[in-house]
């Protein structure tokens, strides 16, 4: 579960959170608004006409560390945590309406070899370019025999 929830983070740069739901195909995801993203200084009632082909809810928006009820009057503010819904497929589509999008990662560094940081690397290796970092040497060459494409460093 934990790798899931990093991975997800990796998955969906500039996102604070993003849990799946139905089998994946539905995403609770919370992001920041920020200048620059087309919905700031809008009223949320205005989503439709950005992206009228893409089914979302706005679950709620803190502001100043205080909920807000969503309607569709409710302007949104850069520095707003905003929790939305969608199908997983359109969380970044939805994330550029609240802030500028970030170039999706290609490189990761991980800092640790125990279950965690291996099983992540794991996850990770069929999209990104994984360096793992382990300095206890013997359990880096564990890992190394496990998974070839992983670079070693100890410290």
């Amino acid at each position: 579960m934990v790798i899931d929830n990093i991975y997800r983070l990796i998955e969906y740069p500039g996102a604070l959170q993003v849990v799946n739901f139905a089998e994946g195909k539905v995403s609770l995801a919370v992001v920041k608004a920020y200048y620059g993203g087309p919905l700031i200084g809008n009223a949320l009632s205005t989503m439709r006409e950005h992206m009228p082909h893409i089914d979302t809810r706005v679950a709620a928006i803190f502001r100043h560390d205080r909920p807000i009820r969503p309607q569709g009057s409710t302007i949104v503010e850069a520095g707003d945590e905003v929790f939305f819904i969608a199908a997983s497929q359109h969380i970044r589509a939805v994330m550029s309406e609240l802030q500028r999008l970030e170039k999706p990662y290609k490189r990761i560094m991980l800092v640790g070899g125990g279950n965690i940081g291996a099983g992540l690397a794991r996850r990770l290796e069929k999209d990104y370019s994984v360096k793992l970092i382990e300095r206890n040497q013997q359990r880096a060459a564990e890992l190394a025999e496990k998974v070839a494409e992983y670079d070693r460093l100890f410290w």
